[in-house]
């Protein structure tokens, strides 16, 4: 670890550096292999609220060779029991806010942490293959059964660096932690965030519907990075636009992405007004079985002037062909055709499913 000492996660006034996270993480991977007999491959749930014990919990899960699957606090116990038996969750993780939304759960975050004695562990080591999975993501199932989403560590990997070599997410930045586990933008924030060195400043439960609360924490703790729907940029640009006193809370930012929906022109004009004149706004696309984003495009001046904005070109390691019905490369304008996706941080397969 080159910098034990720095800050890895800050929520209102509790924070741990990178040692403390490391040495809590692995108490409870230890835990997890040692009583709870995880195993490389198993499946671990885990159902908690945005907390420090969210990140422990995460770490923990990949550290103990198994993949992470999130559960939201705020869907119905009935939609959580059944992903738990649609995943084949080997242990389910939770903490003192949620334990009651799922009665079987196997491990109390909050309860078991205190009390773990680095002293009653085997101290042998999980070896982790590039291919196996690192997560597994539930689609909205607004078409039917959920679709389980596993993307590996090599997927997640390809995924990040492009990021990083794009210039869209840097070493050493500050992160806004502001997605709920219901998408999986949330575990680049994390793992992405801790993978560059940075600091993931986290949002208190629901701490995303309070504009006051969540523009003083971006002034506060000097946010450079944040990525979020284009329905909570315009709530945040209007807020800020509407209180003088709220006017220059944005300007830490150096990196702004808006992701899940398009973004429309005027919100970004809005932004634009109130974030540093060095900051950029990224319109980023992509399906989330391509890991977070497929493209991107920098927002420009001359881009505000458009009825919508475009969705970019290839991040780095992918590759999007607009094709027709048979399958034959779109070249007129005009023409429509179907993106098709490729790259190294593509996903290989539903879970459980043949197509």
């Amino acid at each position: 670890m080159e910098h034990p000492q720095k800050l890895a996660l800050v929520l209102d006034d509790q924070s741990l550096t990178y040692a403390e996270l490391l040495h809590s993480s692995q108490l409870l991977a230890h835990h997890l292999t040692d009583r709870c007999q995880i195993q490389p491959d198993d499946i671990v749930a885990q159902c908690v609220d945005r907390s420090i014990e969210m990140i422990i919990g995460i770490l923990s899960i990949l550290m103990s060779g198994a993949s992470y699957c999130p559960l939201s606090p705020n869907q119905p116990s009935a939609r959580l029991l059944s992903l738990i038996e649609q995943v084949k969750t080997k242990c389910v993780l939770s903490h003192n806010r949620t334990n009651t939304l799922i009665p079987s759960s196997d491990v109390d975050i909050s309860r078991i942490l205190p009390s773990l004695n680095p002293t009653n562990f085997s101290d042998n080591d999980v070896l982790i293959n590039i291919n196996s999975i690192a997560y597994v993501v539930s689609t909205s199932g607004s078409t039917g059964i959920p679709k389980l989403i596993p993307i590996s560590h090599k997927n997640f990997a390809a995924c990040i660096n492009a990021l990083s070599q794009s210039s869209i997410m840097m070493q050493n930045e500050t992160v806004l932690q502001i997605t709920p586990t219901t998408f999986d933008i949330h575990i680049q924030e994390i793992l992405g965030t801790l993978w560059l060195g940075g600091c993931i400043c986290l949002l208190r439960p629901n701490g995303n519907l309070d504009m006051n609360y969540l523009t003083s924490v971006v002034q506060r703790n000097q946010i450079t990075f944040a990525i979020t729907v284009p329905t909570l940029l315009a709530t945040i640009a209007q807020h800020v636009h509407n209180y003088h006193d709220k006017h220059h809370t944005l300007i830490s930012l150096q990196r702004l992405c808006s992701i899940g929906e398009p973004l429309r022109p005027r919100t970004a004009s809005l932004l634009y007004d109130y974030l540093n004149p060095s900051a950029v706004i990224y319109h980023l696309y992509g399906p989330t079985e391509c890991i977070f984003a497929t493209t991107f495009h920098q927002i420009t001046k001359a881009d505000l002037q458009l009825d919508s904005l475009p969705i970019g070109r290839p991040l780095l390691g992918y590759k999007c062909y607009i094709l027709d019905s048979y399958l034959q490369p779109v070249l007129a304008d005009h023409q429509i055709g179907e993106l098709f996706i490729g790259g190294e941080a593509v996903f290989g397969g539903y879970l459980h499913r043949l197509d």
